[in-house]
Order: C-alpha cells, then sequence, then structure tokens
C-alpha cells in the first residue's frame, strides 16, 4: 500500500504536503488490509502465551522487558550513549551546511525511533547501538582533540571523563559497588555461577537408559545437548503448552504435580537446587513440587537416583506404577 501511495504521489508531481498525506493514507489503508487479513499480525508477540508462561517465565527474561524495569545499572549505562549520540547528530546537524542537513536530521530521527524500541524492548537497544556508533565516532575525535588542545587541566579531565562515560558507561556503578558496602539482598544465582554446572549435570544423566526427563526449562537445553535423553519443553515460547506444564507441575502439590508428569511419560525428574528457576517455584509456592523436592519432603513415586544426586542436583526416577503414567 505504501509503494503504491509513493507511486502515485510520484505520478502525479504532488506537492510536499499532499505527497506526505498520501503517503500517510496509504499507511493507514496498509494497516487497514493487514487488519482485517490477519488480525492476529496486530497483537503482541507474547499476547497469547499461556499465564503461566508469561508469569512465571517470560516476565523474568529482562532482554524482552522495557528497559526502565532494567535495574539503574542496566538501564542508565544503556542510555548514555544513545543520548550523547542524538545530542552528536544535533551538533553536527548545526555544522553542516543548510542543503545537506536533512541527512543529519534523518539520522537522528532513525537513532530516535530505535532508542524508543529499545526503552519497550530491551534487547532491541541493539540497533540503537549500531545506529550511534557513527555519531559517537565523531564525538570522540571532538573530544581527543580536546584533550590534545586544552590549556589548563580542567579542560583536558573533563575530556577524559567524558571519553570514559561514552566507552564504558557502566564504570561508575562498578566503582560505587568497589567503595560502598554489599547490599544484604541475595541476589539469583546465575547459571555460570551455580554450583549446581548445568552441563556437567545433564552429561551425567547418560548414565541412565534413554527416556523422557522432567526438568525445569532452563535445564533442558543442556539435557538436549549432552545426553540422548528427551525433555518436556525448554525456555521456547513455541511450545508454550508444555512450558505451562513443566511450571505447573512444580509448582502444584506433589500430587496434582504427578498427573501432569504421567501425562507426559516422563521416566525421570531432575532439578538444580540453587537456579533461579527452581528457587522461584519454591519460593511462592512452598506446597508445590519443587520446594518439597528442594526440602527433602520426596514424594514416594519418585525414586532417588542416588549414584547422580548430590545437594545441588537431584535426580530421580518415576516409578511407573498405579494410575500414576500410562502405559509407553
Amino acid at each position: 500500500m505504501v509503494a503504491a501511495g509513493a507511486t502515485l504521489a510520484e505520478r502525479f508531481g504532488l506537492a510536499r504536503i499532499a505527497a506526505a498525506a498520501a503517503l500517510a493514507a496509504s499507511g493507514v489503508a496498509g494497516i487497514a488490509t493487514l487488519a482485517w487479513a490477519a488480525p492476529q499480525c496486530l497483537a503482541l508477540p507474547f499476547a497469547d502465551l499461556d499465564p503461566l508462561v508469561r508469569d512465571y517465565w517470560y516476565l523474568n527474561i529482562s532482554e524482552g522487558q522495557p528497559l526502565w524495569r532494567q535495574p539503574a545499572d542496566r538501564f542508565i549505562p544503556a542510555l548514555v550513549p544513545l543520548l550523547a549520540a542524538l545530542a552528536a547528530c544535533f551538533a553536527l546537524w548545526l555544522r553542516t551546511p543548510p542543503r545537506q542537513r536533512a541527512i543529519w536530521a534523518e539520522y537522528a530521527l532513525v537513532l530516535a525511533a530505535t532508542t524508543v524500541l529499545g526503552l519497550l524492548v530491551s534487547r532491541s537497544l541493539a540497533f540503537a547501538a549500531m545506529l550511534a556508533a557513527v555519531p559517537l565516532g565523531w564525538l570522540l575525535a571532538v573530544l581527543l582533540e580536546r584533550i590534545r588542545s586544552a590549556s589548563g587541566m580542567g579542560g583536558k579531565l573533563v575530556a577524559v571523563a567524558m571519553i570514559v562515560l561514552l566507552l564504558a558507561p557502566t564504570a561508575p556503578f562498578l566503582l560505587a559497588e568497589r567503595l560502598l558496602p554489599p547490599s544484604q539482598q541475595v541476589a539469583p544465582v546465575r547459571l555460570a555461577e551455580a554450583a549446581c554446572n548445568v552441563r556437567v549435570r545433564a552429561t551425567s544423566l547418560s548414565h541412565l537408559p534413554e527416556g523422557v526427563v522432567f526438568a525445569p526449562l532452563d535445564l533442558g537445553p543442556s539435557i538436549l545437548l549432552e545426553s540422548d535423553h528427551a525433555v518436556v519443553a525448554t525456555s521456547h515460547h513455541r511450545a508454550d503448552a508444555a512450558m505451562a506444564d513443566v511450571i505447573g507441575a512444580f509448582i502444584a502439590p506433589p500430587d496434582r504435580a504427578r498427573s501432569i508428569i504421567a501425562r507426559h511419560r516422563a521416566d525421570y525428574l531432575a532439578l538444580c537446587t540453587d537456579l533461579a528457576e527452581a528457587r522461584n517455584y519454591a519460593r511462592r509456592h512452598p506446597e508445590g513440587l519443587a520446594a518439597k523436592v528442594m526440602a527433602g519432603q520426596v514424594p514416594d513415586w519418585l525414586e532417588p537416583v542416588g549414584s547422580l544426586t548430590t545437594p545441588e542436583f537431584r535426580v530421580f526416577r518415576v516409578r511407573q506404577g498405579g494410575t500414576a503414567a500410562p502405559p509407553r
């Protein structure tokens, strides 16, 4: 629709205002056509997520959340170079001859649009960062020249400080972290720092006969990579029904969890006790399966695999007796 509008505007030689109106009308017509033909395309990409998956998984994926929901030591360093790049675009616009100013005006417009997109979805800041590299490069060259040409030490120090902030905007926060007393708040254990090394633990499952492992979402990819076992779900939202079953089982009381696990005909259950996912389940649902297993209150339909179990990694065989598991 927009292409057709642009073609017609060019064909009839419309004035700028009329051409802009024609393009706007064609854009509206395109959106209306899309809404009529495929209304699902106008919905947010995660609008149809199962409520459990949204609450326990999606809202904990920081890169998919708005920038203002990130901690200050993340969103402020992310914004500083982008705002400086926009200021540099304005300075370049002022320094450019009037006939060529449209170049920097358009550049600033695209940079501002990608910055706004990054405010809404943090991971899209990568696009803004790529665009910011050009005006930031010019700004850094100006600051380096200021260091060489400034007569007083004060001007040189200001320029150096600005270069540090542009190249390492996290530096003030790292310095404050070193100088201020540590916070008493317990931070979630990062995957790479956990005592439960997921790749090593997943490899250890290879000693068990091949089967289906009912495991938290963050453990699933390593099980698939390092063993011949299957899993019920991983952190991939297109399988949100299976993700909801995994979350639902770990937060449900053991009796209800057993029926969910049986429905997926799982042979084993595995759990890393020091990762944020399992701790989140246990904290929010102390009556749930994850909390019970982590507290050592294991239901009788789970048989510990002692040779693979450690304080940080629990492995169980799922007893197939009674009505708990349909025949394979």
